[in-house]
């Protein structure tokens, strides 16, 4: 005889299928896969402390400008030049700034610039203590005054005997007289302006571009991709307790409640905040050496990073660590690491999952010059005039496999510190999907 499908038999039919599927999400929940699918997370590897970056390698000059002026009651001409990592410029003028002696350094309220004839400015991507300064300037002399300083110059002055030094702290400056000769200054720097002119396109945000057009490597690098569960997991003091969640098609987060990772996975990116972190009021600057530990612990870097565009926002100090390719920055957060520090506190870290390692193929190219540039310019921004613009000769990376990225010349353009678009350096047209940040 059939039994009758009753209301009494559906719900223990109902309560069989739930008991299994939470048997069944269960196992999931506890045995996922961290990057395929929400859930709690497993115990990964400990990442290694790296040995890279170190300081001798990323706390140089991200640039050295070069600077004449003519001056006139009514007009001032500017003939400059830019001198790049790794190149003999660079190489000759950081000889000349570790082998001068100085005397009499005393402090101003700032250094003279408008009365300057011309001037080398080395300028550092963050602040230098003295005992730092004293491997680019050993004959610096001690001062219980001395506060650290950022920029370096090595100029000439109206109404002035000899090379001074100048150093521009946060809170002032100080000037010394070098050392260096008068004749052999103005004509190792009239040569090197000559040889490689570049046009000043904002003094004040330091936007060069070189006046004709200028001989560039465009290359391909095999990268190294670091894995990703242990660098997410060094972030946290006890990773067994993390969730993650799908957060969007390509991003991946983990979380322990209160701080959080984010996986960019379509630009190979991580990045890590503490919303949570408590207030610090007037709180001490960084010192660069807790930064390059912080990074160390976290992954690492390679040394061709410079700290460069420092920054201070609401109480809290961020620094740059940019990738650099033949003596140029790499564009967009694919090619950096940065940080927000308070005290002694991270607030935000962010960093490529990818490293440059070795060059696959490299060609020469020629840039666009300074009036082409302009022209390019007028057409894409009509609505801007040009002396609002900052344009930066550097590089937009495009990751053309896990394995490989490709490095194009590019002019990155902004506007009062925003990135505007990114050119071309070859042919002018805007690239799409590049950033110059």
């Amino acid at each position: 005889m059939k039994k009758k499908f009753t209301l009494r038999t559906l719900k223990a039919l109902v309560l069989t299928v739930l008991v299994l599927t939470s048997v069944i999400l269960s196992e999931v929940l506890w045995n996922a896969n961290w990057i395929n699918s929400g859930g709690i997370a497993y115990p990964a590897p400990v990442i290694v402390k790296a040995d890279t970056p170190v300081a001798d390698e990323v706390l140089r000059p991200y640039e050295i400008t070069l600077s004449q002026w003519t001056r006139t009651p009514s007009k001032t001409q500017t003939a400059a030049s830019l001198a790049i990592p790794g190149s003999p410029a660079y190489a000759q003028w950081i000889t000349q700034l570790q082998n001068l002696r100085v005397t009499g350094l005393h402090t101003i309220a700032s250094l003279p610039q408008a009365e300057m004839t011309e001037a080398v400015t080395f300028r550092f991507g963050t602040p230098l203590s003295y005992n730092e300064l004293l491997k680019w300037i050993p004959g610096l002399q001690p001062s219980v005054l001395f506060q650290s300083g950022q920029t370096l110059w090595l100029y000439r002055q109206n109404g002035l005997a000899g090379v001074q030094l100048g150093i521009e702290t946060q809170q002032g400056a100080y000037t010394a007289l070098t050392d260096l000769s008068v004749l052999s200054f103005h004509g190792t720097l009239s040569q090197d302006i000559k040889t490689q002119p570049w046009t000043v396109w904002s003094a004040r945000n330091h936007g060069y571009v070189p006046l004709h057009s200028l001989q560039v490597t465009q290359w391909v690098y095999h990268t190294q991709v670091q894995p990703v569960l242990p660098l997410a997991h060094s972030f946290f003091v006890n990773p067994q307790v993390l969730t993650s969640a799908q957060a969007g098609p390509h991003t991946v987060l983990w979380t322990d409640g209160s701080r959080v990772v984010w996986w960019d996975q379509a630009r190979n990116q991580l990045t890590f905040a503490d919303p949570n972190a408590p207030h610090i009021a007037n709180v001490a600057s960084v010192s660069p050496s807790f930064v390059l530990a912080y990074v160390q612990d976290h992954g690492g870097a390679p040394s061709t990073l410079l700290f460069s565009n420092p920054g201070v926002a609401a109480g809290s100090d961020w620094f740059t660590l940019r990738t650099y390719v033949s003596g140029l920055p790499v564009f967009g957060g694919n090619g950096m690491v940065q940080l927000e520090v308070q005290g002694n506190q991270v607030l935000q870290y962010q960093c490529p999952l990818w490293q440059l390692t070795t060059p696959e193929t490299r060609f020469t190219v020629h840039t666009l010059s300074a009036p082409q540039v302009a022209q390019v310019l007028a057409h894409a921004l009509p609505n801007t005039p040009l002396t609002e613009l900052t344009v930066q000769l550097g590089y937009a990376a495009f990751l053309q496999s896990p394995h490989t990225v490709e490095l194009d010349p590019a002019f990155a353009v902004t506007v009062a510190g925003k990135w505007v678009l990114t050119l071309d350096a070859v042919t002018g047209q805007v690239m799409k999907g590049v950033t110059g940040e």
